[in-house]
This record gives C-alpha cells, structure tokens and sequence, in this order.
C-alpha cells in the first residue's frame, strides 16, 4: 500500500468483498510493467503507450503524461508522482480535465493504488483499492487497474490472472471522494476482461468478457439484468465491443457467412444493434452492412451521436453512417491502419485511430511494438500521424 498522507496528499481506501463496463481508448501494446530494454523498443519519440477518451489525447513516457485536448495541435506536460515508476503503471486515463494513473501493487498484493489530478496545476492524489479475491486468484500477480471512463462516474476494473486461469475482474466506482465497490453481473472469473459503461450515475451497461453477454443496471451498478440481447443466441465470437454515443448503446455483431476451411478464412456480414433503453432491449439497426474476410471478423467501431463509423477487420476500408446505421457508405483511407485497436469519433470529419504494429526479427525473438496515433480530419479519407511534444 501507498502512502502520501504524509507529504499532504489526500488519502481514501475503500475495501469490500468480491460478488457475484468505453475503457479508455488505449494502443494494444505490451505492459508497461516489462523490462526498459522491451518498452524503449515501442516508440524512437520515447511514447510507452498512448490513447484517447473522448476529445483528450493522452500519451504516456518515461516521465510524464503528455495531454491535448485540441486534436493533437498543443500539448501539456504532467510529471508523474515519484511515487509511481513507470514499471508499476497499468493504464491511463483522462475524464472532464482530471487525469487517472493506475498502479500495480508489489508481489502478490490483493489491489492497486489509483493516483488522481484535479487538475493540471493540482497534486495527485492516491486511493487504494482492496477487493477480496478467492484463494486460487490471491495467489496471481497482482491485479490490473484498467479505467471504466464515460459519461457518468469514473471507475475501475482491476483484473487479475491469464490465459492459464482465466482472468477474474472486480469493479470499483468513484463517488467523488473514495471508491466504493459494486457487484459485477457475473461471477468475477466469468466477467474476465469484460467492460462497463456509465451512461449517468444510475444507469449503466456491462458486457461480460467470456460468453459477450450484456446486463444492464439502473442503481448504479448495485443490481444487474440481463439483456434482450441474450436471447438472440448467438455465439460469443460473433459478438463485439459496445460502444456508448448520446445514450446509445451501439454494438457491432459478425455474422458467419462462410465458415473456415484449410484453403479460406471464410467470411463473416457485418451487423449492427442498438439500445436506446439503457441497455435494457436491443434492435437490429442493419443486419447486411459489408463482408468481411474470415469467420465471425468483428469491426472496430466508433460513434458520435448519428455517426457511426466501422472499420473492418483487415482491409484498407470504412464504412460510414450519417443516421444512425440505417444506411452506409464505404471510404477507402489513405494512411490508415488495416487493423486499428481503437477508433473515436469526434464529430462527422475528425476522427482518432490507434494500435500497434508488431514486428520480430526472429520467431518470436527481438520483437518491438510500433505505436500509432492517427488522426483525421477529413471524413476518414486521409490520416496523419500524431506526435506530441511537450
């Protein structure tokens, strides 16, 4: 456990009992918690990773968080607190100015520290977050923060375990002075790596991480429901990310066109539905948007109100919509990624894009992760790179 108390920083640990949720838009890169030697590899600009929540642009160094909430055109620097070396952060996050560093606790600790800033001008503050876990995922390294950011109150899932064990997941909420824990709508090893989206303080989504299932809660994730959705049946590889625009809950769907074989990759009809209950039942807005090549590819998608964009997985392409999904056109980018991680929209022309490229010089030896932050400005037909310099 972390400290400041003394150095007149604000301290408040919140503590409960493990029951039967867009996350910040970050590059896929490795953990910041790997040797200096890997993570020099990711960027020659010195970026360890970087991302996007909503219109703020973050990008973390060895040193600082380097912020712009115009597009990339200005940036600001903020130092971060000695406290926190770079080795132990596990995600970054900016919500309505404020900006939220999560830390990995040493050894087999039970759960992370979560250092906060008002502002750019403000100190940092520290919460720890204590969860009890069973005695199979106490003895997993200690868990990752990973930040539920949206329209309502900030939050935390802090995930722990791996492909050997499954990955067991518990929620925290911000009340805006201490982290109060609240149940997830499944067991926590069955919501591994799942998300949570506040739409307002009561009314909130979640998508479970192994079968892609969705609940929904209207006490501010107290109790939880499930879904129309979950009785459409249909399998967890078909079922993307949701995403959250004006109180529109949007969620891509891969329909099995043709199924793999040793010669194809087969193909999947790219579909999409949409709730505008708060997550409570959803419709098909348009069930034959484009092919893509393989079984079940699921598309990045990315909306602003009206504007829904969806990029395919592994081609040079996006389709776009200016009602809602009723109806598409298709844009071929230059400068674009083939397979980004993560797209946001900010209004009808400009829109981020971000990922990693990753290259080996050998099998699986030497390998480094090329980070890219993309931007566009004119309706996703051309992209730049965005480099911050503080």
């Amino acid at each position: 456990m972390i400290s400041l108390a003394s150095c007149g920083v604000s301290q408040a640990q919140s503590s409960g009992t493990s029951q039967a949720h867009e996350t910040s838009g970050a590059s896929k890169v490795p953990s910041v918690s790997q040797p200096a030697s890997a993570r020099s590899a990711n960027s020659a600009s010195g970026i360890v990773t970087q991302g996007f929540d909503g219109s703020t642009i973050w990008q973390l160094t060895p040193s600082a968080v380097r912020i712009s909430t115009d597009g990339g055109t200005s940036w600001s620097s903020i130092t971060l607190p000695s406290s926190a070396p770079l080795t132990s952060l596990s995600d970054v996050a900016t919500s309505s100015g404020e900006i939220w560093l999560g830390a990995l606790e040493s050894g087999y600790a039970a759960g992370a520290t979560i250092y906060q800033k008002q502002s750019s001008q403000s100190k940092w503050s520290t919460y720890t977050l204590t969860p009890s876990w069973s005695s199979l995922e106490a003895r997993q390294p200690s868990p990752r923060a990973k930040f539920v950011v949206g329209p309502g109150p900030t939050g935390v899932l802090l995930e722990r375990g791996g492909a050997q064990v499954g990955i067991s997941s518990a929620l925290f909420v911000y009340n805006g002075s201490s982290f109060v824990q609240r149940p997830l709508p499944t067991t926590p090893l069955a919501f591994g790596d799942g998300t949570v989206v506040f739409l307002n303080s009561q009314n909130v989504v979640a998508q479970d991480g192994n079968d892609r299932r969705l609940y929904y809660s209207t006490d501010g994730g107290k109790t939880w429901s499930g879904s129309s959705f979950n009785n459409l049946g249909l399998p967890a590889p078909a079922i993307g990310k949701l995403v959250i625009s004006d109180g529109t809950v949007y969620l891509p769907v891969a329909l099995k066109t043709t199924s793999a074989t040793s010669s194809s990759p087969g193909s999947s009809t790219m579909a999409l539905y949409s709730s505008t209950d708060g997550g409570k039942t959803y419709h098909a807005v348009n069930s034959s948007i484009g092919v893509a090549p393989s079984s079940y590819a699921l598309p990045v998608l990315a909306a602003s109100g009206s504007d829904v964009w969806l990029a395919p997985f592994n081609e040079n392409l996006l389709y776009e919509s200016t009602d809602g999904g009723a109806t598409w056109k298709s844009v071929v980018p230059a400068g674009f990624s083939t397979n980004p991680s993560n797209m946001i929209l900010m209004n009808s022309q400009v829109a981020l894009s971000s990922g990693a490229i990753s290259s080996c010089v050998s099998f699986k030896k030497n390998c480094a992760q090329h980070l890219y932050l993309l931007k566009t400005t004119d309706g996703g037909h051309t992209w730049q790179n965005i480099e911050g310099t503080s």
